[in-house]
């Protein structure tokens, strides 16, 4: 998918997980060393994964970026849980028509059990600091929306839609 320029096009589909990291760094190194001029599209339809992973991939996305690379996340069908701090990383953000983000509160699986911040005693410290960091890094890139807005819209267990998602300044345009 190419956005109005040339562009080089990485992509993360599905579930955030360790060797996602890996791959991201791979394909993105590679492209900066054979296109080093052409931005880089990121593609992302996620419903998000591990906590610590969506935080390690928006600090290398940040990196790239602060190394000269020019990024664009494109936000395709769902972005959803950490995903979007993911699509958040990028200096330029657009979705499709039909993209839609998913906010709840953050929580990890154990036994193949997910439990949430209400429902868990010793992990309730890391996963408000987590939640901290994922309400400050959407609020920061959107300049539209507080951290505390996140916040709400993680409690209540939210779905935005692209009309809401630009009017939060989560993305700048719907591309068609």
């Amino acid at each position: 998918m190419k956005t109005q320029s040339r562009s080089a096009t990485c992509s993360l589909f599905g579930k955030i997980e360790y060797p996602t990291i890996d791959r991201v760094y791979r394909e993105m190194t590679e492209l900066r060393k054979n296109t080093p001029t052409l931005p880089v599209d990121l593609i992302i339809s996620s419903g998000g994964g591990i906590i610590d992973v969506g935080f390690a991939l928006v600090d290398l996305l940040t990196l790239f970026q602060r190394r000269g690379l020019t990024l664009t996340s494109v936000g395709v069908s769902a972005v959803g849980s950490m995903a979007i701090p993911v699509f958040m990383s990028a200096a330029r953000r657009i979705i499709t028509p039909h993209t839609s983000f998913f906010f709840h509160e953050l929580g990890y699986t154990t036994d193949g059990e997910r439990i949430t911040t209400r429902e868990s005693g010793f992990r309730t410290g890391s996963l408000r600091k987590d939640e901290e960091w994922y309400s400050e890094i959407i609020a920061k890139q959107s300049g539209k929306i507080s951290a505390r807005e996140v916040r709400k819209l993680m409690k209540k267990t939210s779905n935005l839609y692209p009309d809401q998602i630009i009017r939060y300044g989560l993305a700048h345009e719907i591309i068609e």
